[in-house]
């Protein structure tokens, strides 16, 4: 049994459970079997649905599709408010036999479910034809494959684990980015004496489980990562260090500001770039935050991993289904061949904070954040948990729910929470 953080559609975070099977994702395939599903896509327009609504993530994707239609294709924006909306949006379009052409995915047991259906192209041909198990690292290669079938075109390689700062804030309070948790600590009391927030969250639940991984990384270490979230370990959640790591995270609480409950991750990312706080702990498309805002990495922004997450990179895949289609796909392929370009997977990435899936892509106009994380992740002491996404079950909620809890209910203890983990994974078959 293996498991993973993933990163949100903006609104959630999940872990994916290897063998666990989805209702939803169930009924979406039957939802696309029984209606008219493979009415053609008409080459006069290609409709692309997806969640990505901020402005920097709105900024990357037109990225896209000024490349598709500098090809000839036409692109029809078909965007949503989030992970869930999306997928409302699409089984009734599915249902109604209007499918869109592209789907922004988030990888896992969904999407499996989806391409065991039939309901997906399968992409393999066109991946064989065009190298994509030469061009793209080995995990991201696996990550969009179904049983050794291509079923989804990755556009990124995203990282969860990653520390922005506001030089402004700690050159005033006279810190550095700390490295580890035990730096942090005293950087905060410095940047809060100086009237700054020392440390920027959106109190929803995701945002705060992103923060509780980093946490358990930094305090953990990879191995007790991997046997929490890759093995299911209940003993290894029953442990004194589990505790630490709630420990840690409860002492966060205290260097985050009153305006926290409920605020959006990009309205939190600003309190950043405008010197109003000193770091966030976000993944990396928070970075397109900052890009957006016409920030320059290294001088208007530092960014770093985590503390003490220097050779741990949470890496996750960004990436697109095509509905199957009945007649032509000549607009489909054409966007295909489109997201898979080097030379629009590096436009599309040096906006949206990323890393461009190929290996072959020229990464010399990626910022020095970038760099970072390519490296970190060619790093043979890195630890990459396995790249997953965008699961849809019981056990994530319940994790989740947990920290959020924990993070939002003084009464609860770090042994109850500790506990409580353990008894969820516990139920792990």
């Amino acid at each position: 049994m293996s498991m993973n953080f993933a990163r949100p559609g903006r609104g959630e975070v999940f872990i994916v459970f290897s063998g666990l099977c989805m209702d939803r994702s169930i009924l979406l395939a039957s939802l696309l079997v029984a209606g008219a599903a493979l009415t053609p896509v008409h080459a006069e327009e290609t409709e692309v649905l997806h969640y990505w609504t901020s402005g920097s993530e709105a900024a990357a994707l037109a990225r896209i599709a000024e490349a598709f239609e500098a090809k000839g294709g036409v692109w029809k924006d078909l965007p949503v408010a989030g992970f869930e909306a999306e997928r409302t949006v699409a089984m009734t379009r599915f249902a109604g036999g209007t499918p869109p052409a592209a789907m922004l995915t988030e990888l896992g047991q969904e999407t499996n479910k989806l391409a065991e259906a039939g309901v997906l192209r399968d992409l393999t041909e066109i991946a064989t034809a065009e190298n994509w198990d030469a061009v793209l690292p080995r995990p991201v290669a696996d990550a969009v494959k179904v049983d050794g079938a291509f079923f989804a075109v990755p556009v990124d390689i995203g990282g969860r684990n990653w520390m922005y700062t506001s030089p402004k804030v700690l050159a005033e309070a006279g810190v550095a980015a700390p490295t580890t948790w035990e730096e942090f600590f005293p950087a905060a009391e410095a940047i809060k004496a100086k009237g700054h927030i020392p440390l920027a969250l959106g109190g929803e639940s995701w945002q705060e489980a992103i923060l509780f991984s980093a946490v358990l990384a930094g305090v953990g270490g990879n191995d007790f990562f991997k046997a929490i979230y890759e093995d299911a370990d209940a003993d290894a959640a029953r442990s004194d260090k589990m505790v630490e790591v709630f420990d840690t995270f409860r002492r966060l609480g205290g260097y985050v500001d009153p305006g926290s409950p409920g605020r959006a991750w990009n309205d939190t990312t600003n309190l950043v770039i405008t010197d109003q706080a000193g770091m966030i702990i976000m993944g990396d498309w928070a970075k397109g935050e900052f890009v957006s805002a016409g920030k320059t990495a290294g001088a208007d922004f530092g960014c770093a991993l985590a503390p003490g997450t220097a050779h741990f990179y949470d890496a996750i895949v960004d990436a697109f289904v095509f509905p199957t289609v009945k007649g032509d796909a000549s607009a489909q392929d054409m966007l295909i061949a489109t997201m898979m370009d080097p030379a629009t997977q590096v436009a599309f990435n040096r906006v949206k904070g990323s890393l461009p899936p190929r290996s072959d892509a020229d990464t010399a106009a990626l910022d020095a954040c970038a760099v970072l994380g390519a490296t970190t992740m060619a790093d043979p002491e890195t630890y990459v948990p396995a790249i997953a996404s965008r699961p849809t079950n019981d056990v994530s909620g319940q994790l989740e729910d947990i920290v959020s809890g924990f993070w939002n209910d003084p009464a609860m203890t770090s042994a109850d929470a500790a506990e409580a983990y353990a008894a969820v994974l516990e139920s792990v078959e």
